[in-house]
């Protein structure tokens, strides 16, 4: 099916790939709440940030708004104005290129807290926590799954909740080879509740908020799975956006099939090989205490 969601590099030593002076704000206007659970933010680590931004930005008809210009380039690919996503230039690790790597960071009350516990649990800091004043604090971490995730207590606050537009992130899931230990780790971290699932074995769901947030899927099955968090993004025309998105030089990794959420979802990979979840979700489907 696809060979890595995960991130295939140790960032540690590696804190060049973004200009942390300029790190801008969670939140603008400031909401001045937490959630934990939540994921807040993701950032594309690429060696071709103009390749990707073209990639997203034509996918989409997102913005680009600059942050820091090379040899640390980091900029925000905004929807309306609103940033939804950050791209910050990395070296390809081994010579691996083009290179892309999604990380997602999950709402925590305490970072250093958080990182004890992934500790605990068998996981360890795969870089290591910094503090910002316009950002906050975050660390990106691995847990004994292999799977990383980005932890981040914002000092601006966490967006809102609201109904993702075409273009916004949906949806959020975690393939793992140890599901039983994932849902620990995510309780622990976040103190969601995990719950298993009734329609898929050996998978949960993760909430917190009242919200359904993530879920996790056993990797067992999946030919050449590895490790790691998926983003799905909201479509409103899935058939249109697979077309462009091979037309701008990605691939269809998953094509949408009957039996998989009606063919309304899909994941492809962008032209540096990191892969996106999408999604057509219409909301009048959702039970009122599934929130999203």
């Amino acid at each position: 099916m696809w060979k890595s969601i995960a991130l295939g590099l140790v960032l540690a030593g590696s804190a060049g790939w973004i200009a942390p002076s300029e790190l801008p704000p969670l939140s603008d206007p400031p909401s001045g709440k937490v959630l934990p659970g939540k994921f807040v933010w993701a950032d594309l680590v690429t060696d071709d940030v103009a390749g990707v931004r073209a990639f997203h930005a034509s996918l989409f008809g997102l913005g680009w708004q600059e942050v820091s210009p090379p040899p640390e380039e980091y900029g925000l690919l905004t929807l309306d104005g609103r940033p939804v996503a950050g791209v910050a230039y990395l070296e390809a690790p081994d010579g691996q290129t083009p290179y892309g790597r999604w990380i997602h960071y999950l709402s925590v009350d305490d970072v250093p807290r958080a990182e004890r516990e992934v500790e605990r649990l068998g996981g360890r800091t795969v870089l290591s926590r910094r503090s910002f004043a316009r950002r906050g604090e975050f660390a990106v971490v691995m847990g004994a799954d292999q799977a990383l995730v980005g932890l981040l207590r914002s000092s601006s606050g966490d967006p809102d909740d609201y109904r993702a537009a075409p273009g916004e992130w949906l949806w959020h899931e975690l393939f793992s080879a140890q599901p039983a230990a994932s849902a620990e780790l995510y309780r622990a971290l976040c103190g969601c509740e995990v719950t298993e699932r009734d329609d898929r074995q050996g998978g949960y769901l993760i909430a917190s908020q009242g919200f359904l947030r993530a879920s996790i899927t056993p990797l067992a099955g999946i030919e050449d799975g590895a490790p790691g968090w998926l983003g799905f993004v909201q479509v409103d025309d899935m058939a249109g956006t697979l077309a462009k998105a091979v037309e701008l030089g990605g691939e269809v990794v998953f094509a949408p099939a009957p039996d998989v959420l009606d063919g309304r979802l899909s994941i492809i990979s962008d032209p540096a090989g990191a892969y996106l979840g999408l999604i057509r979700w219409a909301y009048e489907e959702l039970e009122p205490e599934a929130g999203r």
